[in-house]
C-alpha cells in the first residue's frame, strides 16, 4: 500500500494515500467556504448579514448601485421631513400659513 507522510516525493506506510480527503479540517473557529452560501453580486463575497443577503450586495457594494443611492436619498429626505414635522408642531398661525402655501406651491396647486 502506497502511503504519504507529508513530505513531497517520500512514500511511507501508516500514513493515507488519499492526501485529497473528502473531509473538512477546517477547524471550527474558521467560517466556512461552502459554495452554498450566498454571495454579493457585485464583488461574490459571502453574505452574512440577513439585511445584505435580502438585498444581495453587502454593505460596500449597496452603496455604490444606484438602489443605494436612492435608499441614501430616501433616508435623507425622511430626515428632513421629520425634522420639519417637528418645527411646525412648534409654528404659530404666521408661519403654517406660510408652511402651507409653501405646500401649496410644491403640491402644483397655485
Amino acid at each position: 500500500m502506497d502511503t504519504w507522510n507529508g513530505a513531497p516525493g517520500v512514500v511511507t506506510e501508516g500514513a493515507s494515500s488519499s492526501w485529497l480527503a473528502d473531509t473538512n479540517d477546517t477547524p471550527s473557529e474558521y467560517p466556512s467556504t461552502s459554495d452554498e452560501r450566498p454571495r454579493c453580486a457585485r464583488c461574490k463575497r459571502p453574505l452574512t448579514d440577513p439585511r445584505s443577503i435580502a438585498s444581495g450586495f453587502g454593505p460596500v457594494c449597496w452603496h455604490r448601485t444606484e438602489l443605494g443611492a436612492l435608499d441614501r436619498k430616501r433616508d435623507e429626505a425622511g430626515r428632513r421631513l421629520a425634522a420639519l414635522a417637528r418645527r411646525v408642531s412648534r409654528a404659530d398661525l404666521a408661519e403654517l400659513e406660510h408652511v402651507g402655501r409653501a405646500l401649496d406651491l410644491v403640491g402644483g396647486e397655485a
